[in-house]
């Protein structure tokens, strides 16, 4: 059998919250394994705490992604009314004293599963737009980007089903 093989399968009903739940897991994992003290917690707004072991920063993190279906691009994730889930983010993080507000972009396409996290002041001052609407690239040109902004972390796996239905 061929592994490169694309096999369209249907999304069950709960692949919009299995998926949500993944990327969050994904997040916290890659930032206990660099040192974070993290938790997943349940607050408008924010999805995770975390606490930078370098600079002692509290981050508040809202986790957005996508999946994409076999052979679609990553292209972008689309955040209606950014400002006010901004908002939000701001609200929840003051709720916890001191936490920084940030936005983890997470994409599963193709055979990637890239992410980004990147402070909300940032993607203020950086990223801002004219439409109500963020469109955050996640296509190969933004993720080259993304790479070359210091204030941006970022991350990439490669995913393949060797034997699967």
């Amino acid at each position: 059998m061929d592994h490169n093989n694309k096999i369209q399968v249907d999304r069950s009903t709960r692949h919009p919250k299995i998926a949500g739940n993944f990327f969050e897991s994904l997040v916290l994992y890659l930032l206990s394994k660099n040192g974070f003290e993290c938790a997943l917690v349940d607050h408008t707004g924010i999805d995770l705490l975390a606490r930078n072991p370098h600079t002692r920063e509290l981050l508040g993190i809202s986790v957005k992604g996508r999946t994409r279906n076999s052979g679609e691009k990553a292209g972008r994730v689309k955040i209606d009314n950014c400002e006010n889930h901004f908002e939000k983010i701001d609200a929840a993080c003051s709720a916890f004293g001191d936490a920084v507000p940030y936005l983890a972009v997470v994409v599963d396409a193709e055979d990637i599963i890239a992410g980004v996290l990147v402070s909300v002041k940032h993607i203020r001052e950086q990223y801002s737009s004219e439409s109500s609407a963020l469109n955050w690239g996640m296509d190969k040109n933004s993720l080259s980007n993304y790479y070359d902004d210091p204030n941006i972390k970022a991350f990439k796996y490669s995913s393949s089903a060797i034997k699967w239905w």
